[in-house]
């Protein structure tokens, strides 16, 4: 009947209708909400600067003040050595990733300073001066070839470690320092060092009683005494580890120790590969610290025990402070040509302040750097992985550290340059282990897929048979307006 075919075409319609309404809103507006809802939270990050970095070229600028002595020379002299000097030092020698700039300055010595040298070393002409000074300022002072090499270590470069490098300690920003006596038979020696006033209280002593080194040294048959060979040592600090204490900062630890060696294994010496004894009695263990054996002597027959005995502080401390100087790359080889003040009781020198400032900075820098890019790497590389407003923030304050060390080490600023490097590093290592950044490092790709398959499937598969159901019903009734008209 007409009516009921008019009713069912209503209901069709109706059906119809709703079905493409639900597909639009689903389409037009569910569809963007839930991927704005759902989409990774990414800061944006300097990308082009942090590349930029790696093709920058760093110039420290190093201020040279030269001093005359030689009262026959004339003010000309002093002005064509300067001008022999800039030449020598100019910016020919820009090559790798880092490079020197310096300022030069001659004149002549004040009254004095003409007593601070014992002895002067007379040279023939102004170029013998100038190659002079311009080798001990390469090779000595400022050691170009050693920063270039240290700076390419750090930012990833493989090549060879020589001992020096393998021996300095990395930079911290604190290092914890801990002097022990080590006594392994305290009933027979009561041992006094005044280690507080040798050191002026750095840490509490702790004193070892009991301890030993568990590996037996060798008897020396043509001295009566006993010895430890090179390859012995490495096996004499691990048993003293373990009686050393906890270590509860976050600081790296260096140990110095007085080892006083039992009754039947003194004296002991250390000796080096060809028999010789080591005068200093004493090794060296790199990154870690050192040990002294101090051989007191014996108490005399029938005598009260414990005997009280004294170390000879002066000697220790002169070792410790010496292979403190090579754990912290301080020990600078010199020529026996070259008069260099002596240490004192400023234990660095001012000249290998600043090297050590200079090179700590440039590796900080170059630390810097390769964690920047590896963390841009691996953000790109991986495009779930959120970044945290924060972690955005450690990166700019890394980013612009590196800018401002930079800038002051063109200024010869080093103490503020390795003051904005110190700020790079700890920012950049900052953003490099942020926690949030591991949540969804492991989350991956297809994973999505075993998520939302059986969250939509359902869903998804009725409305697009409905919207199909719909657009061919639609086609049809535009089919039959023409058949009516």
């Amino acid at each position: 009947m007409p009516g009921e075919e008019a009713s069912e075409e209503k209901d069709k319609s109706i059906q119809h209708t709703a079905a493409l309404s639900f597909g639009f809103i689903c389409l037009i507006i569910g569809i963007p909400l839930w991927w704005k809802t759902t989409e990774v939270y990414r800061v944006n990050l300097p990308y082009s600067d942090i590349a930029d970095l790696s093709n920058t070229k760093f110039q420290f600028t190093i201020d040279i003040d030269v001093v005359n002595l030689e009262k026959s020379w004339t003010d000309k002299d002093l002005t064509d050595l300067s001008k022999l000097l800039k030449a020598n030092l100019a910016d020919d020698r820009k090559v790798g990733a880092i490079f020197p700039k310096y300022r030069v300055a001659v004149r002549q010595a004040a009254e004095k300073q003409s007593s601070d040298l014992t002895s002067l070393k007379t040279l023939a002409d102004l170029k013998t001066v100038s190659a002079e000074v311009t080798e001990i300022l390469h090779s000595v002072l400022v050691r170009e070839d050693a920063l270039l090499k240290s700076f390419q270590n750090f930012l990833g470069a493989r090549e060879p470690k020589d001992k020096a490098s393998m021996r300095s300690l990395s930079y911290h920003q604190g290092y914890d320092i801990l002097f022990t006596l080590v006594n392994p038979q305290p009933d027979i020696l009561d041992i006094d060092w005044s280690i507080k006033e040798a050191v002026e209280a750095y840490l509490s002593p702790m004193m070892l009683f009991f301890t030993g080194l568990r590996r037996k040294p060798h008897k020396d048959k043509k001295n009566s005494g006993f010895y430890y060979e090179e390859t012995d040592l490495p096996h004499t600090i691990n048993p003293l580890e373990a009686n050393l204490g906890s270590h509860a900062s976050n600081n790296p630890m260096l140990n110095f120790i007085v080892y006083v060696p039992s009754r039947d294994q003194h004296p002991l010496h250390i000796v080096l590969k060809n028999g010789e004894k080591v005068k200093t009695n004493s090794f060296l263990s790199p990154q870690w610290g050192g040990i002294v054996v101090q051989n007191l002597p014996s108490p005399p027959p029938n005598s009260s025990l414990p005997v009280k005995v004294a170390v000879d502080m002066k000697t220790v401390m002169e070792v410790f402070l010496t292979q403190l100087r090579l754990l912290m790359d301080f020990n600078i080889q010199v020529k026996k040509e070259l008069q260099v003040r002596e240490v004192g009781n400023d234990v660095i020198r001012e000249w290998e302040l600043d090297n050590w400032l200079r090179k700590k900075c440039l590796e900080n820098l170059a630390t810097s750097i390769s964690t920047l890019q590896s963390l841009t790497a691996l953000l790109e590389g991986i495009s779930n992985i959120v970044i945290q407003d924060d972690i955005g923030q450690q990166v700019e304050n890394a980013v612009t550290g590196i800018k401002e060390a930079h800038r002051h080490l063109s200024s010869g600023q080093i103490a503020r340059a390795f003051t904005q490097s110190r700020k790079a590093l700890a920012s950049s290592e900052k953003a490099f282990f942020d926690p949030s950044l591991l949540e969804l490092l492991y989350f991956p790709e297809d994973q999505k897929f075993a998520i939302y398959i059986p969250l939509f499937l359902p869903i998804g598969l009725p409305i697009l048979g409905s919207l199909f159901k719909a657009i061919k019903w639609i086609k049809t009734k535009r089919k039959q307006k023409p058949k009516t008209e």
